[in-house]
């Protein structure tokens, strides 16, 4: 089933692939190194513990935020309410410097508490599907500044999410944003304009 929805969506997606249809310079390059992974490492997170049994989608997650945080380069990274260590040991393997922050879906209120101004800036926030996504997703956007990546996973699976991303998209404090299906990312960058693309992933 997961095999015939992944070919679905990539057969979708096909006219907006390797950034076409991308205007901004800027996201342009995001998209060919970040989500092509064009100049990246092949071997990116091979190795990296309990990768090889996860699902498919899994693996091309965690392989997408490793080269987030090669091409990003942020201090902090705080990951929400995911069910897996794994992409928290992806991008501390990719980008050691990051001070990782993990944050269990029982441990929400805890997250909210940790992010402010000071700890948003050049920080990567993933959240995942979970009761409080929305008031997590409005704190990041109350206090993230031109350098913060916000990353929302799991918009393609549920109407809920998916509404919840569009919201995101719409939101006068996001500029450009990309929906990927399994993941949307949300730049808060001013000298970017505001535009939402899709793109084949």
């Amino acid at each position: 089933k997961n095999t015939i929805r992944r070919w679905q969506v990539r057969l979708s997606r096909l006219g907006y692939s390797h950034g076409f249809g991308v205007q901004s310079p800027t996201v342009y390059r995001f998209v060919r190194s970040v989500v092509d992974g064009h100049g990246c490492p092949t071997d990116m997170c091979n190795g990296l513990d309990g990768l090889a049994e996860a699902d498919a989608d899994t693996r091309r997650l965690c392989r997408l935020y490793a080269r987030m945080a090669l091409y990003c380069k942020p201090e902090r990274c705080f990951d929400i309410a995911a069910d897996t260590r794994l992409r928290a040991r992806a991008i501390a393997s990719a980008w050691q410097l990051c001070a990782v922050s993990r944050f269990d879906k029982g441990m929400t209120a805890a997250a909210r508490e940790a992010m402010d101004e000071s700890t948003l800036k050049n920080s990567l926030v993933m959240v995942s599907p979970c009761d409080n996504a929305e008031s997590l997703t409005d704190t990041v956007m109350d206090k993230a500044d031109n350098s913060t990546l916000l990353i929302l996973e799991g918009i393609g699976g549920t109407e809920r999410m998916r509404r919840l991303w569009q919201r995101v998209a719409d939101d006068h404090r996001t500029t450009a944003t990309i929906d990927l299906y399994y993941c949307g990312i949300a730049f808060f960058d001013r000298s970017l304009h505001k535009e939402n693309y899709i793109v084949g992933f």
